[in-house]
């Protein structure tokens, strides 16, 4: 099955991937792009040098996940030196936002990285 096509399934019938007994989480049927699966498929080698930080949001739900500690191993396998520790940030909703919070968590998160040396822009 294709990437794509388990995306659309999924959007279409989320409660058919959701474990027994566990609320499937709304998936945004108005999402635009490509996963990032999708998204890392396209992505060039990193220059020498080149440094990046890995987050995600996710669900406060055992069943959830996070997919910040993969994307930062994507992000190592295309070459880029990872900094920080890869964080994921709570969402109240699939679609957010942010739980009361979290946005000082990222703030501070971020924060640290400039202090590390991660150019921004």
């Amino acid at each position: 099955m294709s990437i794509e096509r388990s995306r659309a399934d999924a959007a279409r019938s989320p409660a058919k991937f959701a474990p027994k007994g566990v609320r499937a989480p709304a998936i945004d049927p108005a999402a635009q792009g490509p996963g990032l699966r999708t998204w890392f498929h396209g992505l060039p080698r990193a220059r020498r040098g080149a440094r990046a930080a890995a987050f995600d949001t996710r669900l406060q739900n055992p069943m959830a996940g996070g997919a910040a500690r993969g994307i930062a191993r994507r992000l190592r396998g295309h070459g880029y030196a990872v900094v920080g520790k890869p964080r994921g940030f709570i969402v109240d909703e699939a679609a957010g936002p942010l739980r009361y919070g979290e946005l000082d968590r990222a703030s501070a998160w971020g924060a640290s990285l400039l202090h590390a040396g991660v150019a921004v822009g």
